[in-house]
């Protein structure tokens, strides 16, 4: 079970790109980040898989703590009350 198409994305835009090609060819879209998967999940056969490792900017101050806080009192309610 290989993907038939592989691309390493750099900067957002080439996210956007990669799912606008797809959604356009009718490719499923598959995504190794880090991890394992057991169902394989990153290797599916016929899709076009997006090796996260050489994406490295996910936040203006790098990798961060998730804090509903900052989403406003009611987001963050609705968050507090799930399981």
């Amino acid at each position: 079970n290989l993907p038939s198409k592989v691309l390493f994305p750099v900067v957002a835009s080439d996210v956007v790109a990669a799912v606008n090609f797809a959604k356009e060819h009718g490719l499923e879209i598959s995504v190794k980040n880090s991890g394992h998967s057991l169902q394989g999940a990153s290797s599916k056969k016929n899709t076009l898989l997006l090796n996260m490792n050489r994406y490295t900017h996910y936040a203006p101050t790098g990798i961060t703590d998730c804090d509903a806080s900052i989403l406003g009192s009611t987001v963050a309610e609705d968050l507090s009350t799930q399981p």
